[in-house]
């Protein structure tokens, strides 16, 4: 089975420590799969700042960065 992601870009969400361009990307899927979503930050090196995941149940587990910081 091969799963695809779709990127969006542009987008803008806040999160604690800041309002973020990110890229959305949304992992296509059967109506009897999980979905998952991820923004990343191409400000911070696309390190992910928001992760959802939708169980098949319905039931939605949302991670949210507090803080990032990149070192070279």
């Amino acid at each position: 089975v091969q799963t695809c992601a779709l990127p969006i870009s542009n987008i803008t969400i806040d999160v604690p420590f800041k309002r973020l361009v990110t890229t959305h990307l949304v992992k296509q899927r059967e109506s009897n799969d999980s979905g998952t979503e991820i923004w990343v930050a191409p400000e911070y090196g696309n390190v992910p700042v928001k992760v959802l995941i939708i169980e098949t149940d319905g039931v939605r587990y949302e991670q949210v960065a507090t803080y990032v910081e990149v070192k070279p």
